[in-house]
């Protein structure tokens, strides 16, 4: 679990080696989203069916790909208020091979605490 006051950081795997940048997607819901309950199929948006949006997307950051694994570092801020807070991830990954040009992976859940 994420601890205050230190870095998680995320392996994101089988990432497209082709690709100079992948995006991770943080929320604060898995239910919800500005697009309806989660998850929602992408696959409306040209992706390939089975690519489903696992969070509700507050923040989208672009990291660099390095191969086909690629890390992702979350600061956790040093915050008392914090404790117990969910937060939750997903990495997509640039792939001209794909159906719409993006892969994603599955969600991740991490509740914060000490």
């Amino acid at each position: 679990a994420p601890q205050l006051g230190t870095t998680l950081i995320l392996a994101a795997t089988n990432m497209f080696n082709g690709s100079p940048l992948g995006i991770m997607t943080i929320g604060f819901s898995n239910t919800n989203s500005n697009l309806g309950p989660l998850p929602v199929s992408l696959q409306q948006f040209g992706l390939a069916a089975g690519c489903d949006l696992w969070c509700s997307a507050n923040a989208t950051v672009l990291f660099p790909v390095g191969g086909t694994t690629s890390n992702f570092s979350f600061p956790v801020p040093l915050n008392a208020g914090f404790v117990g807070l969910d937060v939750f991830f997903q990495a997509a990954s640039l792939d001209s091979a794909a159906a719409g040009g993006v892969v994603v992976s599955n969600g991740l859940a991490a509740s914060l605490g000490y």
